[in-house]
C-alpha cells in the first residue's frame, strides 16, 4: 500500500506534490482533459485539482469581464471626445481654407501690396531725422516734345525742408535751404551769392532757367503729399539696376488740387526695406515740362550747420 505523501515528517504542500497534474495554469480551455486519467489520480489529488479548477475558473471569468468593461469604457470616452469622421473632415478642410486665406496675402504669386501702404511706409522712412544722398537729373521738355536741357545734380536732404544741391549750371554752383532761408552761390570763383527767406525762394530760382523747383527738392515732403494729391496704384514688380526687387507705384489721374503742378510721378520702392530707391516726377513749367529723376544713394552725415548759408 502506497504511503500518503501528505502525512508524517515528509508532509509537503499539495501544490508541491500535485502541481504537475494541474493544467489550469496553461492557456486554453479550463475544460481540457487532464493529461493523467482521473481514474489514476489519488483521491486527495482529485479534490485538490477540483478546487484549483473552480478557483481558476472564477478568476478567469472575473478578469475577462473586467477587461471587456474597461475596453467598453475606453471606447465610450474616445467616442465622446473624437468628432465623427465627417465632422473631423469638415474641421480639417475649414482649417486649411482659413490658413490659405490668411497666408494668401503674403504667398500668392503675383499679388501686389497696397500702393497707399507702401508709400506711407516709404514716407515714414524718409521722415527719419537723418541725411540722405540722391543723384538728381532735371530734363526740360519743350512744347514740341523735344528735350532741351539735361542737367545732373547731387542732392542731400533732411526732413524739414533742409536741402543741399551741387551741380554745374552756367558754371559750378551750390544751393541750399536750412528750413527758413534759401541761398545759392555760383559764377566765377563763387562770386555770385544770393539768399532770401524761404517764401521768396521762387524768385531766386528763376535765375536757374526754371530747371529747379524747390517744392520737388524736399523728397520727403514730395512722397508724403502724393496720397493727398493723387490716386496711387501699384502697377508692377520689377528688378532695379542693383538687382533688388522693387514695386513700381504710379500717381495716376488729374491732381486733386489746382495748385499742384506735378502731373505724374513714378516711385520704385524696395520690397525688403520699404525705402524709395527712385522717384520720377513730371511737372509743368512755363510753356514746357520738367522731368526730375531722383536716385537714392544712401545715408550721409552733414554737420549741424551744414544746410545754413555759408556766407
Amino acid at each position: 500500500m502506497n504511503a500518503d505523501p501528505m502525512s508524517g515528517e515528509s508532509a509537503r504542500e499539495p501544490w508541491e506534490v500535485w502541481s504537475e497534474l494541474d493544467d489550469t495554469l496553461a492557456d486554453g480551455s479550463v475544460d481540457a482533459p487532464a493529461e493523467v486519467p482521473a481514474a489514476e489520480l489519488p483521491a486527495a489529488a482529485r479534490a485538490w485539482l477540483a478546487d484549483q479548477r473552480f478557483v481558476h475558473g472564477l478568476l478567469r471569468a472575473m478578469q475577462q469581464s473586467d477587461a471587456e468593461a474597461r475596453e467598453a469604457r475606453v471606447a465610450a470616452i474616445l467616442a465622446a471626445v473624437r468628432p465623427p469622421s465627417t465632422r473631423r473632415s469638415w474641421l480639417v478642410a475649414a482649417a486649411a481654407l482659413l490658413l490659405c486665406a490668411v497666408a494668401g496675402a503674403f504667398w500668392l504669386p503675383g499679388r501686389l501690396p497696397s500702393a497707399e501702404a507702401a508709400v506711407k511706409r516709404a514716407a515714414e522712412l524718409l521722415g527719419q531725422d537723418v541725411d540722405r544722398h540722391f543723384t538728381m537729373t532735371s530734363t526740360t521738355i519743350g512744347a514740341d516734345g523735344r528735350e532741351r536741357r539735361h542737367i545732373e545734380f547731387d542732392l542731400t536732404s533732411r526732413p524739414g525742408m533742409r536741402v543741399l544741391i551741387r551741380g554745374n549750371l552756367f558754371g559750378e554752383f551750390t544751393a541750399g535751404c536750412d528750413g527758413t532761408e534759401f541761398w545759392y552761390r555760383g559764377g566765377p570763383e563763387g562770386m555770385i551769392k544770393r539768399a532770401a527767406p524761404l517764401q521768396n525762394a521762387e524768385r531766386l530760382l528763376t535765375g536757374f532757367g526754371n530747371v529747379l523747383d524747390l517744392g520737388y527738392l524736399d523728397v520727403h515732403a514730395l512722397v508724403e503729399n502724393l496720397p493727398n494729391n493723387f490716386e496711387l496704384r501699384t502697377v508692377g514688380r520689377e528688378r532695379d539696376a542693383a538687382g533688388r526687387s522693387v514695386l513700381r507705384i504710379q500717381a495716376v489721374g488729374e491732381p486733386r488740387r489746382m495748385d499742384v503742378k506735378l502731373r505724374r510721378a513714378d516711385l520704385l520702392v524696395e520690397e525688403s526695406t520699404g525705402m524709395i530707391t527712385r522717384v520720377e516726377v513730371e511737372a509743368e513749367g512755363r510753356e514746357q515740362q520738367i522731368r526730375f529723376v531722383f536716385e537714392y544713394q544712401g545715408e550721409v552725415q552733414v554737420a549741424a550747420d551744414g544746410y545754413k548759408r555759408p556766407f
